[in-house]
């Protein structure tokens, strides 16, 4: 009863420092980026706001090539497989524009201090996004 009493309290002790071990380390981590981030934001916000539409922007040049080097090496004979790749392939890229487009004009009204404005892009660009993703 006894060893049993203590394998289950060093157990329970090993969850519990497991946890707190976890919980120091996303603490910490969430610091170490963060931190940073909200300092730049701060101390420079069109700096931070720039630096944002930069890797947005990097983020969806990487993801376009991606798309169509794939669709460049892939060797497929079939004449109708190949016409539904070419399809989905300008259906992404017309996906991809209307995001960037939604994204730019985001940013431009909330840099420009008109923040309630800035709602009416984001949602007609994810109104539209989400009708080009029906079939």
């Amino acid at each position: 009863m006894m060893s049993s009493f203590k394998t289950d309290s060093k157990r329970f002790l090993h969850l519990i420092f497991k946890s707190l071990l976890l919980i120091f380390i996303c603490v910490a981590i969430s610091f170490a980026i963060i931190y940073p981030l909200w300092l730049f934001a701060n101390k420079n916000s069109k700096g931070f706001s720039i630096f944002v539409i930069c890797v947005f922007i990097a983020f969806f040049s990487y993801k376009i090539i991606r798309k169509i080097i794939m669709y460049i090496e892939s060797e497929n004979p079939d004449k109708i497989e190949k016409t539904k790749r070419i399809r989905r392939l300008l259906k992404n890229l017309v996906l991809a524009v209307i995001l960037l487009i939604t994204f730019v004009f985001f940013v431009l009204f909330v840099i420009n201090g008109h923040r309630l404005l800035a709602i009416v892009p984001l949602f007609l660009g994810f109104s539209f996004s989400v009708l080009l993703q029906k079939k």
